[in-house]
């Protein structure tokens, strides 16, 4: 177990981290207004978003929560098929079926965009890659050449290079 360093108070002087602590009395509860979000990780439909707006709706003492919170979800439990999204959006929200088909067009927008990211991020790769075995291939001819043509022709064909090109 790890033990952390001892701490300076306000006098300078040094306390221990056994009479040092931390904790939380009370958990304070904002409730966020939803929206039609703009996240692109939804597999298709319109994704839920919350708004910047929000109100404080209470507190409650740390433990209580943590008695009374129930079961904790992982992250694939947590994922809302589209058809419930879009009930949540048009039945609960408010949402238009005009806000679904311009928050789906957004979103199929940016995936299209982050897919051109990732694919010009990688063709950078293969031509650095490129380059480095370019610079291999014309640094064994320059080292096999050493004057004798036919041993430099050797290693060229060795290597699939158009001989043509590379030598003068």
């Amino acid at each position: 177990m790890a033990v952390p360093f001892p701490s300076r108070g306000k006098n300078g002087s040094t306390t221990s981290p056994e009479s040092a602590s931390l904790g939380w009395a009370k958990l304070y509860v904002r409730e966020y207004d939803r929206i039609v979000g703009d996240h692109p990780s939804v597999s298709g439909g319109a994704p839920l978003g919350l708004d910047w707006n929000w109100t404080e709706s209470g507190e409650q003492d740390i433990d209580e929560y943590e008695r009374t919170r129930g079961y904790r979800r992982k992250g694939d439990e947590m994922a809302i098929p589209r058809m419930l999204r879009e009930i949540i959006l048009l039945e609960e929200w408010g949402c238009t079926q005009h806000d679904l088909s311009e928050a789906i067009r957004a979103t199929l927008k940016i995936k299209q965009q982050r897919r051109t990211t990732a694919n010009n991020a990688e063709s950078a790769v293969v031509r650095a890659m490129e380059e480095k075995m370019e610079a291999i291939v014309n640094g064994v001819k320059r080292t096999s050449y050493c004057g004798k043509q036919r041993d430099a022709l050797a290693v060229i064909d060795f290597m699939d290079v158009d001989s043509s090109e590379h030598i003068r």
